[in-house]
Protein backbone atom coordinates (compact mmCIF):
# COMPACT_ATOMS: atom_id res chain seq x y z
CA UNK A 1 0.00 0.00 0.00
CA UNK A 2 1.34 3.26 -1.16
CA UNK A 3 1.58 6.36 1.65
CA UNK A 4 -0.35 8.42 -0.46
CA UNK A 5 -3.20 6.55 -1.32
CA UNK A 6 -6.51 7.63 -3.03
CA UNK A 7 -8.31 8.61 0.51
CA UNK A 8 -6.27 11.90 0.43
CA UNK A 9 -7.16 13.99 -1.86
CA UNK A 10 -4.71 17.08 -3.47
CA UNK A 11 -6.59 20.61 -3.74
CA UNK A 12 -5.01 20.95 -7.76
CA UNK A 13 -6.34 24.50 -8.23
CA UNK A 14 -2.58 25.79 -6.71
CA UNK A 15 -0.74 23.74 -10.19
CA UNK A 16 0.32 25.70 -12.53
CA UNK A 17 2.20 23.47 -14.64
CA UNK A 18 4.19 20.06 -14.68
CA UNK A 19 7.72 19.45 -15.44
CA UNK A 20 8.97 16.04 -16.69
CA UNK A 21 12.08 15.16 -15.62
CA UNK A 22 14.67 13.90 -17.93
CA UNK A 23 17.74 12.50 -16.77
CA UNK A 24 21.28 12.80 -19.11
CA UNK A 25 24.85 11.98 -18.42
CA UNK A 26 25.47 14.45 -20.56
CA UNK A 27 23.93 17.87 -20.15
CA UNK A 28 24.88 20.16 -23.02
CA UNK A 29 24.22 18.11 -25.69
CA UNK A 30 20.61 17.37 -24.61
CA UNK A 31 20.33 20.85 -24.23
CA UNK A 32 21.57 21.52 -27.67
CA UNK A 33 19.04 18.55 -28.98
CA UNK A 34 16.56 20.07 -27.45
CA UNK A 35 16.86 23.82 -28.11
CA UNK A 36 18.57 23.08 -31.28
CA UNK A 37 16.68 20.61 -33.23
CA UNK A 38 13.05 21.18 -31.37
CA UNK A 39 12.72 24.93 -30.48
CA UNK A 40 12.53 24.42 -26.78
CA UNK A 41 13.36 27.78 -25.16
CA UNK A 42 15.58 27.46 -21.64
CA UNK A 43 13.41 28.50 -19.02
CA UNK A 44 16.10 28.26 -16.54
CA UNK A 45 19.80 26.86 -15.81
CA UNK A 46 21.60 26.35 -13.22
CA UNK A 47 24.06 26.43 -11.01
CA UNK A 48 25.57 29.10 -13.20
CA UNK A 49 29.36 27.49 -12.58
CA UNK A 50 28.98 24.04 -14.32
CA UNK A 51 25.44 23.64 -14.90
CA UNK A 52 23.91 19.86 -13.84
CA UNK A 53 20.06 21.50 -14.30
CA UNK A 54 18.35 23.13 -17.10
CA UNK A 55 14.45 23.68 -17.29
CA UNK A 56 13.39 24.15 -21.16
CA UNK A 57 10.18 24.84 -22.93
CA UNK A 58 8.35 24.13 -25.90
CA UNK A 59 4.89 22.97 -27.85
CA UNK A 60 3.02 22.60 -24.21
CA UNK A 61 5.99 20.88 -22.64
CA UNK A 62 7.87 21.75 -19.62
CA UNK A 63 11.49 19.65 -18.93
CA UNK A 64 13.84 19.76 -16.59
CA UNK A 65 16.91 18.06 -17.99
CA UNK A 66 18.98 17.17 -15.44
CA UNK A 67 22.86 15.28 -15.26
CA UNK A 68 22.78 12.10 -14.39
CA UNK A 69 22.65 8.69 -15.25
CA UNK A 70 20.86 7.59 -18.54
CA UNK A 71 17.18 6.21 -17.67
CA UNK A 72 13.13 6.19 -18.67
CA UNK A 73 11.51 8.93 -17.24
CA UNK A 74 10.87 9.02 -13.04
CA UNK A 75 10.11 11.86 -11.76
CA UNK A 76 7.36 14.42 -12.63
CA UNK A 77 6.90 17.77 -11.33
CA UNK A 78 3.76 19.73 -10.66
CA UNK A 79 4.57 23.28 -10.27
CA UNK A 80 2.45 24.87 -7.51
CA UNK A 81 1.34 28.17 -6.13
CA UNK A 82 1.96 26.51 -2.54
CA UNK A 83 3.25 23.18 -2.51
CA UNK A 84 2.44 22.23 1.05
CA UNK A 85 -0.97 23.34 0.57
CA UNK A 86 -1.63 21.80 -2.66
CA UNK A 87 -0.81 18.09 -1.21
CA UNK A 88 -2.09 18.74 2.33
CA UNK A 89 1.16 18.41 3.83
CA UNK A 90 3.11 15.96 1.16
CA UNK A 91 5.16 17.50 -1.48
CA UNK A 92 6.15 13.69 -2.89
CA UNK A 93 3.29 11.51 -4.37
CA UNK A 94 4.11 7.70 -5.47
CA UNK A 95 1.57 6.43 -8.48
CA UNK A 96 1.01 3.13 -8.25
CA UNK A 97 3.50 2.08 -10.97
CA UNK A 98 6.39 3.88 -9.01
CA UNK A 99 6.34 7.44 -11.26
CA UNK A 100 7.35 10.35 -8.15
CA UNK A 101 5.29 12.99 -8.56
CA UNK A 102 7.11 15.80 -6.83
CA UNK A 103 5.08 19.28 -5.52
CA UNK A 104 7.29 22.10 -5.67
CA UNK A 105 6.79 26.16 -5.58
CA UNK A 106 6.03 27.22 -8.98
CA UNK A 107 7.80 30.71 -8.21
CA UNK A 108 10.82 29.53 -5.24
CA UNK A 109 11.93 32.11 -2.83
CA UNK A 110 15.26 33.07 -3.63
CA UNK A 111 18.44 32.94 -1.10
CA UNK A 112 20.47 35.81 -1.29
CA UNK A 113 23.49 35.08 0.37
CA UNK A 114 25.64 37.84 2.12
CA UNK A 115 28.51 38.71 0.27
CA UNK A 116 32.25 40.42 0.40
CA UNK A 117 33.91 41.10 -2.88
CA UNK A 118 37.10 41.31 -3.38
CA UNK A 119 39.86 40.77 -6.01
CA UNK A 120 41.44 37.50 -6.65
CA UNK A 121 44.09 36.41 -9.44
CA UNK A 122 44.80 32.84 -9.53
CA UNK A 123 46.87 31.68 -12.25
CA UNK A 124 46.05 28.42 -13.52
CA UNK A 125 48.54 25.19 -13.51
CA UNK A 126 49.60 23.92 -16.79
CA UNK A 127 48.81 20.74 -16.33
CA UNK A 128 44.96 22.04 -15.28
CA UNK A 129 41.91 21.10 -17.16
CA UNK A 130 39.19 23.28 -18.51
CA UNK A 131 35.64 22.92 -17.96
CA UNK A 132 32.33 23.90 -18.15
CA UNK A 133 31.70 27.79 -16.51
CA UNK A 134 29.02 30.02 -16.12
CA UNK A 135 25.76 28.53 -18.19
CA UNK A 136 27.86 25.96 -20.04
CA UNK A 137 29.95 29.37 -21.70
Amino acid sequence: MHDDAPTKPIQTQGVRGAQVLILCAELEPNLAFWTGRLGFRIEAIFPADNPQTAMVSGHGLQLRLQQGPDGAVQTIYLLCDDSLLTGAGQTTLTAPNGLMVRLVHANPPMHTPTTVQKLVLTRADANQEWGLGRAGL
